[in-house]
């Protein structure tokens, strides 16, 4: 509380000094006021004076905002009577601010490879002078004697390889392979003047192995041996012939394609030590597909590969020729191949049934190298097998499995509809007729069975299906069950196929009537999946590739 003498003494304070200071207004009645009011009105006076002694001015106007600037916007291209934009219009900005939105990230916009190299000929044929097209430069490419076909100097006889040679080697794995007519006459006969007609004596330890046991469909599982292994390629087994002229006389003779193009043929020699190797570089892709000629024609090897071509190997003449490249040009890989028989649409080693990576299954002719008009539409992607019927005026009746789980008969005279389907649900690996000439077929598919099929029974169910483990992994090749027939009349044999049990590596072998697992071919040197199996009847030869590009071969005892 203030007390009554500073009370008293309120009117009698000077004024402040300054310009702008002002004296406070006291009411006049001095009694109304509270104490409270008078020492706020002193504190007053006594501040105004501070700061008039220290010469600070107080602020004599408001500040006023900032002049808004004139937008100039661009006049319209078009005239309009109803359009009011100016210049000197003043910018009005929005009432609300508008929510900014989210940046989407977006990926680069994916292009083809083969679209963009088609541009950049496009552009380099029309950025040329005086008419000339300027292509990309292609790789340079390392010179060779033979492009195509180059012998092993192991299997040979030749000297012991050094690392000179192995370099050689890989530098030849690399190149392209030769197009056109190639002469193979120096290297098929070292190959072939080593292979004499195969013999198969036994000596007395392997016939006390043997178990001497036949089963009822003639076929004598336990009575087969380990004759030996090679290894014709370098790369995974991706395909596989063996040559079956019907006969013993001529030796035996295998094929075998991996998957960058090469192709290595193998012969089994007469001491089964030895074995004779000729490998070569015939396409630029996988080799879908190798087929010997049949009867005949069994000196013919043809070869389709995902690179478009269609070759042929001629073992008598020793000369290796392009026969189609219909479909490189179209950009679709020759997927499936087999050679017609006679009595159907075309002459023994004449015909070729071609399956496309477009679906579609054409009829080539060696003679021209044009496809005919033939053409059936198979499915909406990859013909994974074809096989012609071997009976007697039934040539012209084909199967063909689909990479969309399709197995359809088709009538190779008329190919506008098939005459039958047998869908597996997943992907359809192989289709083979019965070797007996009867209407049955056996098929493998990823749904992991085996199925044996009657195209005359008219209901699409199968007479047998046996469950398999089909599931091979994208490191192996797919299992192909084939029959194995013993050459008895009406006996298709039993049915060969690899096997994914870890337990023992072996090829598994069922009954075509029961689907039981009737015995495994099996040996100690025989130490991988071994996923396509051939046959040859003529001399009871059971033959397995595996993915590291060697080959197994089995015989049967005496």
């Amino acid at each position: 509380k203030m007390s009554k003498r500073n009370v008293s003494n309120i009117e009698n304070v000077p004024a402040p000094a300054g310009p702008s200071a002002k004296a406070p207004r006291i009411a006049s009645g001095g009694n109304s006021m509270s104490e409270y009011e008078r020492a706020r009105l002193q504190r007053i006076n006594e501040n105004q004076a501070l700061l008039g002694n220290l010469n600070i001015a107080l602020p004599r106007f408001k500040p006023t905002p900032a002049p808004v600037k004139l937008r100039v916007r661009p006049l319209p291209t078009t005239t309009s009577s109803t359009s009011n934009v100016g210049i000197d219009e003043e910018y009005q900005p929005p009432s609300a601010k508008q929510p900014r939105r989210a940046s989407v990230r977006r990926a680069p916009k994916r292009r083809s490879a083969r679209i963009a190299a088609a541009d950049r000929i496009k552009r380099a044929s029309t950025n040329s002078l005086d008419g000339d097209v300027l292509l990309p430069p292609s790789p340079k490419r390392r010179s060779r004697r033979i492009g195509a076909m180059a012998p092993n100097s192991a299997a040979l006889g030749e000297t012991a390889s050094t690392s000179d040679s192995a370099d050689e080697a890989e530098s030849e794995s690399d190149d392209e392979p030769e197009r056109g007519r190639l002469d193979l006459a120096s290297e098929l006969a070292d190959l072939l003047a080593q292979v004499k007609p195969f013999s198969s004596d036994n000596d007395e330890e392997d016939k006390n192995k043997a178990k001497n046991k036949t089963h009822a469909n003639g076929f004598t599982t336990n009575n087969m041996r380990f004759l030996c292994s090679m290894r014709p390629l370098q790369k995974r087994i991706f395909s596989l012939a063996l040559r079956d002229d019907g006969t013993a006389q001529q030796p035996l003779l295998g094929a075998a394609g991996d998957t960058k193009g090469t192709i290595g043929l193998f012969a089994l020699t007469n001491n089964n030590e030895s074995d004779a190797v000729l490998t070569g570089r015939l396409h630029t892709d996988r080799v879908t597909e190798l087929v010997f000629g049949p009867g005949d024609a069994s000196h013919l090897l043809f070869t389709a590969s995902y690179d478009g071509l269609v070759r042929f190997v001629d073992l008598n003449a020793c000369i290796g020729d392009e026969i189609s490249d219909e479909l490189r040009n179209e950009r679709f890989g020759a997927t499936a191949l087999a050679c017609l028989p006679a009595g159907g649409v075309a002459q023994v080693g004449e015909g070729l049934a071609v399956g496309g990576e477009d679906g579609l299954l054409r009829i080539l002719d060696r003679r021209t190298g044009k496809f005919s008009e033939l053409t059936a539409n198979c499915c909406r992607r990859v013909v994974k097998c074809i096989d012609p019927h071997p009976g007697p005026g039934r040539g012209h009746l084909c199967l063909t499995a689909c990479l969309d789980g399709s197995v359809n008969l088709w009538d190779l005279r008329s190919t506008k509809e098939p005459l039958g389907d047998f869908s597996q649900g997943r992907s359809a690996d192989s289709a083979y007729w019965s070797p007996t000439g009867d209407m049955r077929f056996l098929t493998t598919s990823l749904n992991d069975t085996v199925r044996v099929y009657d195209a005359d029974s008219g209901d699409g169910e199968p007479l047998l299906s046996i469950s398999h483990d089909n599931f091979t992994t994208r490191y192996l090749s797919n299992f192909r069950a084939i029959w194995c027939p013993s050459g008895a009349a009406g006996d298709s044999g039993p049915i060969a196929i690899g096997s994914m049990y870890k337990q023992q590596r072996r090829i598994e072998i069922y009954s075509p009537e029961s689907g039981r697992l009737i015995d495994c071919v099996w040996d100690e040197n025989l130490t991988t999946v071994t996923s396509l199996v051939r046959w040859q009847k003529s001399r009871g030869i059971l033959c397995g590739g595996n993915s590291s590009g060697k080959v197994f071969v089995f015989g049967q005892a005496a």
